[in-house]
């Protein structure tokens, strides 16, 4: 077992936001609002087009579980 210190937390682990503006794209086209995509991540579509903040891997889940459930 990993040392408690290397084991790392689902919101330490952090990504890229144009995965996450690309799945927002993609349920729009699909009549999905952006913003009930983002329900529950504490994002707003301007935090996804920066290109100068990470999101975490909890928030970036919470994105595709919302993608999901509102486009069916």
């Amino acid at each position: 077992m990993p040392a408690e210190s290397s084991i790392r937390s689902i919101d330490s682990l952090m990504m890229p936001t144009q995965e996450s503006l690309l799945l927002l794209e993609l349920v729009e086209k699909k009549g999905v609002k952006p913003v009930s995509v983002l329900r529950g991540t504490g994002l707003s579509i301007k935090d996804l087009e920066s290109d100068d903040i990470w999101i975490s891997y909890r928030q970036s889940m919470q994105i595709v579980h919302n993608c999901l459930e509102k486009s069916g």
